[in-house]
């Protein structure tokens, strides 16, 4: 969080604060994501899988 919104570290590495948009599409990514992996580790117990 330090790297992103602290001014001096925007003007050392050129960075900008994420504004609310942003911020959304990577809650929305992330729960996408850990969805989908739940949803596999769900089919394997399921299928009987133990180890990958």
């Amino acid at each position: 969080m330090l790297f992103t919104y602290l001014p001096v570290m925007q003007q050392l590495f050129g960075t900008t604060a994420l504004d609310a948009a942003a911020w959304g599409r990577i809650i929305a990514v992330s729960l996408l994501l850990f969805l989908i992996i739940e949803l596999e580790k769900y089919i394997l117990r399921y299928r009987g899988v133990n180890n990958l």
